[in-house]
């Protein structure tokens, strides 16, 4: 942390740590370039599922009714909070809004230093 005219501001480190931390409550939470890949399928599965919601104009209240999940779990998944969900799950609840969605295995062109990444089309 440093200071200037006796007031404290975060440096970049500080901003980095706060920011991964699991107990960071707001907004979303990025993911590191080097995640593994079930890490990065987590984080997807979590964007697809906010995504689905918001393309369809869903209310938090409709989303987590179709899901039949808590509105905190729908938040934690809306953040992209990987670490509370395992991949079943995440696939559990895409399912759920897709049950005609088709996953595969495709070159990661998104992280060069990665051979492959998961890849899955939704189909209203």
């Amino acid at each position: 942390m440093m200071e200037k005219n006796n007031v404290a501001f975060l440096d970049h480190e500080d901003i980095i740590k706060e920011l991964s931390s699991h107990k960071y409550k707001k907004g979303n939470i990025g993911l590191s370039p080097d995640a593994s890949l079930e890490k990065r399928t987590k984080y997807r599965l979590c964007k697809s599922i906010l995504a689905y919601q918001q393309d369809n104009k869903l209310s938090i209240a409709e989303a987590t009714k179709k899901l039949a999940i808590s509105e905190k779990k729908f938040y934690e998944i809306g953040r992209g909070n990987i670490n509370r969900f395992s991949l079943e799950e995440l696939l559990f609840y895409l399912e759920k809004i897709a049950p005609d969605c088709e996953l595969g295995i495709v070159k990661n062109s998104e992280y060069p230093n990665r051979d492959v990444g998961v890849s899955w089309q939704i189909k209203n």
